[in-house]
């Protein structure tokens, strides 16, 4: 499931011009994923587990950052646009995917793509 997930966000990013493919994993999973597939894009990688995102720091493309847990999606979409906006990462328009659980607290399973404009009401 997530290999096919990986290799749809490659298709997405083609046809939208997508700046950020943005990603919560717990264990690193969906991260690996997408970075295996070499989308010529940055993929922001957040995760509660240090340990996780040090291994992660040495695949192509991944920007690991940590986060503490998350408890919702969408107060996970939200952060994340509010940060992009904040830290001048992104401007209103914009175009990121975002990769996640649905609900965001299940452990091991990925299977959300949701297309978002920066800026715009979640």
């Amino acid at each position: 499931r997530t290999a096919s997930i990986a290799n749809s966000i490659r298709t997405i990013v083609a046809d939208m011009d997508v700046k950020y493919i943005i990603v919560w994993s717990q264990l690193g999973g969906a991260a690996v994923y997408l970075s295996q597939q070499r989308i010529p894009r940055p993929i922001l990688f957040f995760s509660p587990s240090d340990a996780i995102l040090r291994r992660a720091s040495l695949l192509y493309a991944l920007e690991p950052i940590p986060m503490a847990e998350q408890t919702s999606n969408s107060g996970f979409f939200q952060a994340i646009d509010r940060m992009l906006i904040e830290r001048d990462w992104a401007q209103p328009g914009d175009v990121v995917v975002f990769v996640v659980a649905e609900p965001i607290t299940r452990v091991g399973v990925t299977n959300e793509i949701v297309i978002h404009f920066v800026g715009d009401e979640i």
